[in-house]
């Protein structure tokens, strides 16, 4: 999931103005994590945001790596685990929030 968001970040930030990348964790209010993926890329236009959360889609041109599966996926894994995915914009920031483990207190 990590290295799906990481990867899309990287893709983003090489053909933006600014080039950057930034990840950061931290724990949640609940116990859980909230993970947040940000890039310097020229964004995700809003009437695509939801949509690339779709199977199949993609912003990237056609290939045969399979384009369209990542974000999918990654929303399915988190959405397994009782979690939620986030896009938000300007910069382009995905933010994974994750439940405490089972068994698991909040602080």
């Amino acid at each position: 999931m990590l290295g799906n968001l990481i990867d899309n970040a990287m893709d983003a930030a090489a053909t933006g103005a600014e080039r950057w990348v930034g990840v950061s964790l931290r724990p949640s209010k609940n116990g859980g994590i909230v993970l947040e993926v940000s890039d310097g890329g020229d964004g995700i236009p809003s009437d695509l945001r939801e949509r690339v959360f779709t199977q199949g889609f993609s912003t990237k041109p056609a290939s045969n790596h399979g384009r369209g599966v990542g974000l999918a996926l990654v929303r399915a894994v988190v959405a397994g685990v009782g979690g939620t995915v986030e896009l938000s914009a300007h910069p382009t920031t995905f933010t994974v929030t994750l439940p405490p483990a089972r068994g698991r207190r909040s602080p």
